[in-house]
């Protein structure tokens, strides 16, 4: 699997660090982990954030849930998940399928599943 010029030259331009691991295509970041062969708290995953501010990518591990009440407390943003048809305007490069959020999570505040 390679990863979309869209996401790899934001990850670039915020300084992000990351190895890239193939694997097969999964239906969320747990089995992706598990298709990797690596532990869920060591792969990362994106969650896209917005308000009426704009977008903040989350990225977290793939075994962690965001709790949107705490992302709050800690910036002050009402942030919601953005929906899959944004995701695809901000993220044209990428299959939309990739875009289907399962699971809510946040970059700053996270809990374990």
């Amino acid at each position: 699997m390679t990863i979309a010029a869209s996401v790899r030259d934001c990850l670039a331009r915020e300084g992000v660090h990351y190895d890239m691991i193939a694997h097969e295509r999964t239906r969320d970041s747990n089995h992706t982990a598990q298709a990797a062969h690596i532990p869920g708290d060591r792969l990362a995953k994106c969650v896209m954030l917005e308000d009426d501010k704009g977008y903040l990518m989350a990225v977290i591990p793939a075994s962690h849930k965001v709790d949107l009440g705490a992302v709050h407390r800690q910036l002050n943003r009402a942030l919601g998940l953005a929906t899959d048809r944004e995701l695809i305007e901000l993220f044209k490069d990428c299959h939309a399928k990739q875009h289907m959020l399962t699971e809510h999570h946040s970059r700053r505040d996270h809990t374990p599943s």
